[in-house]
Protein backbone atom coordinates (compact mmCIF):
# COMPACT_ATOMS: atom_id res chain seq x y z
CA UNK A 1 0.00 0.00 0.00
CA UNK A 2 2.59 2.52 -1.40
CA UNK A 3 1.39 6.09 0.26
CA UNK A 4 1.99 9.86 0.10
CA UNK A 5 0.75 13.30 1.67
CA UNK A 6 -1.28 15.46 -0.07
CA UNK A 7 -3.48 18.78 -0.53
CA UNK A 8 -6.28 19.99 -2.59
CA UNK A 9 -7.77 23.19 -3.37
CA UNK A 10 -11.54 22.94 -2.66
CA UNK A 11 -13.02 25.44 -4.94
CA UNK A 12 -16.08 27.54 -4.26
CA UNK A 13 -17.86 26.04 -6.70
CA UNK A 14 -18.48 22.78 -4.99
CA UNK A 15 -16.72 20.40 -7.85
CA UNK A 16 -16.69 16.79 -6.35
CA UNK A 17 -14.10 16.90 -3.88
CA UNK A 18 -12.36 13.75 -4.73
CA UNK A 19 -11.69 14.55 -7.92
CA UNK A 20 -9.53 17.81 -6.92
CA UNK A 21 -7.21 15.75 -4.55
CA UNK A 22 -4.18 15.82 -5.98
CA UNK A 23 -2.19 13.31 -3.73
CA UNK A 24 -3.44 10.40 -2.24
CA UNK A 25 -2.24 8.78 1.62
CA UNK A 26 -2.15 4.31 0.20
CA UNK A 27 -4.01 2.38 -2.61
CA UNK A 28 -7.15 0.73 -2.99
CA UNK A 29 -10.29 0.01 -3.62
CA UNK A 30 -11.83 2.32 -1.21
CA UNK A 31 -10.89 6.28 -0.92
CA UNK A 32 -11.60 8.80 1.71
CA UNK A 33 -10.56 12.34 2.53
CA UNK A 34 -9.39 13.86 6.01
CA UNK A 35 -9.94 17.83 6.35
CA UNK A 36 -8.17 19.90 9.49
CA UNK A 37 -9.49 23.03 10.17
CA UNK A 38 -6.96 25.02 12.96
CA UNK A 39 -8.86 27.86 12.24
CA UNK A 40 -6.30 30.60 13.82
CA UNK A 41 -7.01 33.19 11.53
CA UNK A 42 -3.70 32.60 9.48
CA UNK A 43 -3.65 32.05 5.48
CA UNK A 44 -4.34 28.42 4.44
CA UNK A 45 -5.46 27.14 7.73
CA UNK A 46 -7.16 24.61 6.51
CA UNK A 47 -6.39 21.73 4.52
CA UNK A 48 -7.05 17.73 3.15
CA UNK A 49 -5.72 14.80 2.28
CA UNK A 50 -6.87 11.82 0.24
CA UNK A 51 -6.34 7.99 1.39
CA UNK A 52 -6.85 4.58 -0.26
CA UNK A 53 -7.25 1.48 1.57
CA UNK A 54 -8.85 -2.14 1.36
CA UNK A 55 -10.28 -4.45 3.69
CA UNK A 56 -11.36 -1.99 6.93
CA UNK A 57 -9.49 1.16 8.51
CA UNK A 58 -11.09 3.49 10.87
CA UNK A 59 -10.82 7.56 11.19
CA UNK A 60 -7.83 6.96 13.50
CA UNK A 61 -6.16 4.82 11.06
CA UNK A 62 -6.84 7.33 8.54
CA UNK A 63 -5.14 9.85 10.69
CA UNK A 64 -2.31 8.39 11.83
CA UNK A 65 -1.66 7.08 8.28
CA UNK A 66 -1.51 10.42 6.88
CA UNK A 67 0.39 12.30 9.90
CA UNK A 68 3.36 9.43 9.46
CA UNK A 69 4.03 9.93 5.92
CA UNK A 70 3.32 13.62 6.06
CA UNK A 71 6.72 15.39 7.34
CA UNK A 72 4.83 18.99 7.87
CA UNK A 73 2.01 17.15 9.87
CA UNK A 74 2.21 16.61 13.66
CA UNK A 75 -0.54 14.98 16.01
CA UNK A 76 -0.89 14.50 19.92
CA UNK A 77 -2.92 11.74 20.66
CA UNK A 78 -4.41 10.73 24.07
CA UNK A 79 -6.04 6.60 25.26
CA UNK A 80 -5.23 3.92 22.54
CA UNK A 81 -7.18 1.91 20.34
CA UNK A 82 -11.12 2.75 19.86
CA UNK A 83 -10.55 4.90 23.11
CA UNK A 84 -7.96 7.13 21.25
CA UNK A 85 -8.68 11.14 21.06
CA UNK A 86 -7.53 13.67 19.52
CA UNK A 87 -5.43 16.48 21.77
CA UNK A 88 -3.90 18.40 19.24
CA UNK A 89 -2.49 19.01 15.83
CA UNK A 90 0.16 20.96 14.42
CA UNK A 91 1.54 21.87 10.86
CA UNK A 92 4.71 23.22 10.22
CA UNK A 93 4.42 24.76 5.77
CA UNK A 94 8.23 24.49 4.98
CA UNK A 95 8.67 20.81 6.42
CA UNK A 96 12.09 21.23 7.71
CA UNK A 97 11.46 19.00 10.79
CA UNK A 98 11.94 21.79 13.14
CA UNK A 99 8.78 21.91 14.53
CA UNK A 100 9.11 23.20 18.03
CA UNK A 101 6.12 24.25 20.60
CA UNK A 102 6.43 26.12 23.64
CA UNK A 103 5.88 24.30 26.25
CA UNK A 104 7.75 21.79 24.83
CA UNK A 105 6.11 19.04 23.23
CA UNK A 106 8.27 15.09 22.44
CA UNK A 107 7.06 13.48 19.03
CA UNK A 108 7.83 10.05 17.52
CA UNK A 109 9.46 9.32 14.21
CA UNK A 110 5.88 8.92 12.98
CA UNK A 111 5.40 12.72 14.29
CA UNK A 112 2.96 11.20 16.87
CA UNK A 113 2.84 12.15 20.82
CA UNK A 114 1.02 10.05 23.38
CA UNK A 115 -0.14 12.86 26.08
CA UNK A 116 -3.68 12.06 27.94
CA UNK A 117 -3.57 15.92 29.47
CA UNK A 118 -4.06 18.52 26.75
CA UNK A 119 -2.02 21.54 27.87
CA UNK A 120 -4.32 24.13 26.25
CA UNK A 121 -1.83 26.99 26.76
CA UNK A 122 1.16 25.54 24.06
CA UNK A 123 1.29 27.00 21.13
CA UNK A 124 3.51 27.05 18.09
CA UNK A 125 7.05 28.95 18.08
CA UNK A 126 8.20 30.23 14.75
CA UNK A 127 5.10 32.31 13.02
CA UNK A 128 3.68 30.56 9.95
CA UNK A 129 3.48 27.27 11.56
CA UNK A 130 0.02 25.66 12.77
CA UNK A 131 -0.57 24.34 16.50
CA UNK A 132 -3.76 23.69 18.52
CA UNK A 133 -4.33 21.64 21.37
CA UNK A 134 -7.29 21.23 24.26
CA UNK A 135 -9.63 18.63 25.39
CA UNK A 136 -12.75 20.33 26.43
CA UNK A 137 -12.90 24.44 27.37
CA UNK A 138 -11.49 27.02 26.51
CA UNK A 139 -11.16 25.00 23.17
CA UNK A 140 -10.84 21.46 21.80
CA UNK A 141 -11.32 19.63 18.45
CA UNK A 142 -14.92 18.72 17.36
CA UNK A 143 -14.73 15.60 15.09
CA UNK A 144 -17.27 15.80 11.78
CA UNK A 145 -18.32 13.43 9.58
CA UNK A 146 -19.93 13.80 6.00
CA UNK A 147 -19.46 12.31 2.53
CA UNK A 148 -17.72 13.17 -0.55
CA UNK A 149 -21.31 13.73 -2.24
CA UNK A 150 -23.00 15.75 -0.05
CA UNK A 151 -19.94 17.74 0.36
CA UNK A 152 -19.62 18.15 -3.72
CA UNK A 153 -23.53 19.52 -3.39
CA UNK A 154 -22.90 21.65 0.17
CA UNK A 155 -19.80 21.93 1.63
CA UNK A 156 -21.92 22.81 4.88
CA UNK A 157 -23.70 19.65 5.01
CA UNK A 158 -21.01 17.98 8.02
CA UNK A 159 -22.58 15.78 10.88
CA UNK A 160 -20.93 16.05 13.94
CA UNK A 161 -19.67 12.57 15.35
CA UNK A 162 -21.03 10.94 18.32
CA UNK A 163 -18.22 8.54 18.62
CA UNK A 164 -14.87 8.73 18.60
CA UNK A 165 -12.02 8.24 15.55
CA UNK A 166 -11.05 4.78 16.81
CA UNK A 167 -14.52 3.85 16.67
CA UNK A 168 -15.36 5.09 13.26
CA UNK A 169 -15.52 2.94 10.53
CA UNK A 170 -14.80 3.84 7.02
CA UNK A 171 -16.27 3.54 4.46
CA UNK A 172 -15.78 4.26 0.42
CA UNK A 173 -16.58 7.76 0.01
CA UNK A 174 -16.43 9.19 3.55
CA UNK A 175 -14.60 12.36 4.60
CA UNK A 176 -13.55 13.17 8.47
CA UNK A 177 -13.23 16.55 9.53
CA UNK A 178 -11.29 18.19 12.22
CA UNK A 179 -12.29 21.40 12.92
CA UNK A 180 -10.72 23.63 16.23
CA UNK A 181 -13.03 24.81 18.45
CA UNK A 182 -12.67 27.57 20.89
CA UNK A 183 -16.55 28.68 21.09
CA UNK A 184 -19.99 27.19 23.08
CA UNK A 185 -20.43 25.22 20.31
CA UNK A 186 -18.20 23.18 17.38
CA UNK A 187 -17.49 24.62 13.98
CA UNK A 188 -18.18 23.19 11.36
CA UNK A 189 -15.47 22.23 8.76
CA UNK A 190 -14.93 25.00 5.50
CA UNK A 191 -13.52 24.42 2.23
CA UNK A 192 -9.85 23.95 2.52
CA UNK A 193 -6.74 25.53 0.79
CA UNK A 194 -3.73 24.76 -0.76
CA UNK A 195 -0.64 25.36 0.70
CA UNK A 196 2.28 28.47 0.60
CA UNK A 197 4.26 27.91 -2.39
CA UNK A 198 7.20 27.37 0.09
CA UNK A 199 6.00 24.05 1.27
CA UNK A 200 7.15 20.63 0.92
CA UNK A 201 7.72 19.14 -2.48
CA UNK A 202 4.99 16.85 -3.57
CA UNK A 203 5.01 13.15 -3.89
CA UNK A 204 3.20 11.15 -6.38
CA UNK A 205 2.32 7.44 -6.72
CA UNK A 206 0.44 5.98 -9.50
CA UNK A 207 -0.44 2.59 -9.50
CA UNK A 208 -0.47 0.96 -12.70
CA UNK A 209 0.38 -2.55 -14.60
CA UNK A 210 1.19 -4.04 -11.41
CA UNK A 211 3.94 -1.48 -11.09
CA UNK A 212 4.07 1.91 -8.88
CA UNK A 213 5.64 4.77 -9.89
CA UNK A 214 6.47 7.22 -7.40
CA UNK A 215 7.62 10.79 -8.76
CA UNK A 216 8.87 14.23 -7.01
CA UNK A 217 10.07 17.73 -8.20
CA UNK A 218 14.16 16.98 -9.34
CA UNK A 219 14.39 20.36 -7.78
CA UNK A 220 13.34 19.11 -4.54
CA UNK A 221 16.64 20.22 -3.12
CA UNK A 222 17.75 18.12 0.42
CA UNK A 223 14.75 15.65 0.36
CA UNK A 224 15.33 11.87 -0.07
CA UNK A 225 13.01 9.05 -0.69
CA UNK A 226 12.16 6.73 2.13
CA UNK A 227 9.80 3.55 2.41
CA UNK A 228 8.45 1.56 5.28
CA UNK A 229 6.61 -1.97 5.14
CA UNK A 230 4.98 -0.63 8.10
CA UNK A 231 4.41 2.98 8.87
CA UNK A 232 3.80 2.50 12.63
CA UNK A 233 6.88 0.54 13.21
CA UNK A 234 8.66 3.73 12.83
CA UNK A 235 11.22 2.26 10.93
CA UNK A 236 11.60 4.03 7.33
CA UNK A 237 14.31 2.57 5.16
CA UNK A 238 16.34 4.79 2.26
CA UNK A 239 15.63 4.28 -1.17
CA UNK A 240 19.37 4.34 -3.02
CA UNK A 241 18.69 2.40 -6.15
CA UNK A 242 16.69 2.37 -8.71
CA UNK A 243 15.81 6.40 -9.16
CA UNK A 244 16.13 7.86 -12.12
CA UNK A 245 15.45 11.91 -13.48
CA UNK A 246 12.81 12.00 -16.11
CA UNK A 247 11.93 15.29 -17.17
CA UNK A 248 11.56 17.82 -14.24
CA UNK A 249 11.38 14.57 -12.09
CA UNK A 250 12.91 12.47 -10.09
CA UNK A 251 11.25 9.05 -10.99
CA UNK A 252 11.13 5.56 -8.85
CA UNK A 253 9.11 2.28 -9.87
CA UNK A 254 9.30 -1.26 -8.11
CA UNK A 255 6.85 -4.10 -8.82
CA UNK A 256 3.85 -3.65 -6.31
CA UNK A 257 3.68 -4.87 -2.95
CA UNK A 258 0.80 -6.24 -0.52
CA UNK A 259 1.76 -3.06 1.99
CA UNK A 260 4.38 -0.48 1.89
CA UNK A 261 4.49 3.04 2.26
CA UNK A 262 6.82 6.17 0.73
CA UNK A 263 7.65 9.58 1.89
CA UNK A 264 9.74 12.24 1.28
CA UNK A 265 12.53 13.34 4.67
CA UNK A 266 14.35 16.55 4.63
Amino acid sequence: MPVLAGLVLVPAAHADLFDNIQFWVGTGTNRAALEIDWNDGQANDALVWGYCWDSSATGGEMLEAIVAADPRLYAEVGGTGSGAYLDGLGFRPSGDQDFQLNPPLSFNSQHLANDDNANSSRTAVTPGDFWMEGFSWPGFWSYWLSTDSRLSADYSDWSFSNFGMGDRVLANGDVDGWSWNNSVGPARPVPASVPSSNGAPSLNINFAGGQVTVTWPASAAGYSLQQTADFSSGDWTPVTTGIVVSGTNFTFSTAAISAGFFRLQH
